[in-house]
């Protein structure tokens, strides 16, 4: 992956029009430009996309039997990862 960034008031005329056609709308100088060029995704194939499917089911398995194992009710479980995803959503 390559990128880098640039701020908009110091791009030199063609290169800011250029990102402005691309954009569809003007730039401010107050903005700053960051450019990044993706390798394309591969499709993965079926024999990958079954493999994947098993891995995860033998993961959820795992995961049912340790909520099993600890005694934690339903109700418990859900609060704990309501908690969890809250935490990570807006940093509690």
């Amino acid at each position: 992956m390559d990128n880098s960034l640039h701020n908009v008031a110091d791009l030199p005329f063609p290169e800011r029009s250029a990102v402005e056609s691309l954009l569809g709308h003007p730039l401010r100088d107050d903005q700053q430009l960051y450019i990044v060029a993706l390798d394309s995704a591969v499709e993965p194939t079926a024999t990958d996309r079954r493999q994947a499917w098993s891995e995860l089911e033998e993961v959820l398995l795992e995961s049912h039997q340790n909520v099993r194992d600890s005694g934690v009710s339903q109700e418990e479980l859900e609060r704990t990862i309501d908690q969890a995803c809250d935490d990570v959503r807006y940093g509690k």
